[in-house]
């Protein structure tokens, strides 16, 4: 379980910004009272700095290709979902008519259902209620494919609208377990740290030169909470300002709304 996931993204934000400042305010002072005892060059300082700053960078943009690879999987799952339950309902008419009507209208719950699940946001007591009834309509869904099959053992429309079923509940899983499937919290601790040593090796130099760069060290700051924040926004689905959307699975309702039996 990815506990800063629950967190309010804000603050884990505005946590992290005043430790960089702190850890910015902390070299200056580090590196101004040792050139006041021991006189040394900047040089080696600026080394360590580039350095810490370089491994910063590839620790974000190692993380920002994870966050956009996951975020792309859980898009792909609405959109296979989606295609599934077309499916399963287009091979609903080559079933005989006491189970054709019934299938249709079960498929158009359950897409409302994932239609639910989608408005839910993380709102985990709607979600578990959205999955709760998915779920339900899994096991009536199955219950029509079963007999479809045991009355037509060889019908080969009846065995294959149950495959299209078992396609249907499998992608539901991919897509449950996707949602939880998030960075890990170590790595984002791990950017805590490192960006807590660079910015306060970065200010070790101005300490030296006894020369403040507040300024400059903010700005720098504001960056990597902007990759920072991309990085969490990308890895909260339903959460933040970056949304996958259910296009492909509102229009499908719709589509099922209308070649439903009047």
């Amino acid at each position: 379980m990815n506990s800063l996931f629950y967190f309010s993204e804000s603050l884990l934000l505005a946590s992290f910004f005043v430790l960089l400042l702190l850890a910015a305010e902390v070299g200056y002072r580090w590196g101004h009272r040792r050139v006041l005892r021991t006189p040394e060059p900047i040089s080696s300082h600026l080394t360590h700095e580039a350095s810490a700053l370089g491994v910063l960078a590839l620790i974000l943009a190692f993380t920002f290709s994870m966050a956009v690879a996951r975020f792309d999987a859980r898009r792909a799952t609405i959109i296979d979902e989606a295609n599934a339950i077309g499916t399963a309902a287009l091979r609903t008419d080559f079933l005989p008519p006491p189970f054709a009507d019934e299938a249709k209208r079960l498929l158009l719950s359950y897409a409302e259902a994932r239609v639910a699940l989608y408005d839910a946001g993380a709102d985990e007591v709607l979600r578990a209620a959205a999955n709760a009834l998915s779920e339900d309509l899994h096991q009536k869904i199955w219950s029509i494919a079963v007999q479809a099959v045991g009355q037509h053992v060889a019908d080969v429309p009846a065995i294959s609208f149950a495959q299209s079923v078992n396609g249907v509940i499998d992608v539901y899983g991919v897509r449950k377990a996707t949602y939880y499937h998030h960075i890990p919290d170590v790595i984002y601790f791990l950017i805590c740290g490192v960006g807590v040593v660079a910015f306060g090796l970065s200010c070790v130099a101005s300490g030296l030169e006894r020369h403040r760069t507040r300024v400059p060290t903010a700005m720098m700051a504001v960056l990597v909470l902007v990759v920072v924040f991309l990085i969490a926004d990308l890895d909260r689905p339903q959460r933040g300002l970056l949304r996958i959307g259910d296009q492909s699975m509102t229009e499908l309702v719709s589509d099922l709304r209308a070649g439903l039996p009047k």
